[in-house]
């Protein structure tokens, strides 16, 4: 999603006043600003006509502030009139959630750069349920096998990898990766 913001007053025949949601494809969202946005005014000696979001700037409480030359703002959650330059956008939810993740710990690989042989990988905490992933420079997943509980090191077979750059994780059960490095299989 994309929130557009500048100097228009419709979008697709409909009045959304210098501010509307769009998809990466440029398609309108329904159910964002369902009110008729930044009403303009005549201003300056020329009598020039302005409607106009400057930008969107998120604000310290993770809500968004919108400024621009306007007088009057109905984004349909807030409809006041007297609303001008600068005004807070309520109820706009991106779909973006913060999360709390545990920190990605290194995963020890040894000996590395290796020559094909056998590889040691050793973790700091032993997993109960984890499963080892490995995957090549373009992200494909090339190995995967269970982790042993509750073990701290485990061993890659020789030969197991052509040569080239590995990432190598030990996910939980829940698919987040516990521990990360990466891995150089010389020729």
């Amino acid at each position: 999603m994309l929130a557009v913001t500048g100097k228009f007053e419709r979008i697709n025949g409909d009045v959304h006043g210098s501010i509307a949601m769009i998809d990466t494809a440029g398609n309108l969202l329904p159910g964002y600003f369902q009110g008729t946005g930044c009403s303009g005014f005549f201003g300056d000696p020329l009598n020039t006509w302005h409607q106009t979001i400057i930008g969107i700037k998120p604000s310290h409480d993770g809500g968004y502030f919108i400024y621009g030359a306007y007088h009057g703002y109905d984004d349909g959650t807030t409809n006041d009139p007297s609303q001008a330059l600068m005004s807070k956008l309520y109820g706009l939810n991106v779909g973006i959630s913060e999360h709390t993740a545990s920190p990605i710990q290194p995963l020890e690989i040894a000996p590395n750069p290796g020559n094909g042989g056998a590889v040691q990988l050793t973790v700091g905490t032993a997993p109960k349920h984890a499963t080892l992933t490995i995957h090549d420079a373009s992200g494909r997943v090339v190995w995967q096998e269970v982790w042993p509980a509750g073990a701290y090191t485990h061993t890659l077979r020789a030969g197991l990898l052509a040569p080239g750059t590995y990432v190598v994780r030990v996910q939980e059960e829940e698919q987040r990766t516990r521990y990360s490095g990466k891995l150089i299989v010389l020729p």
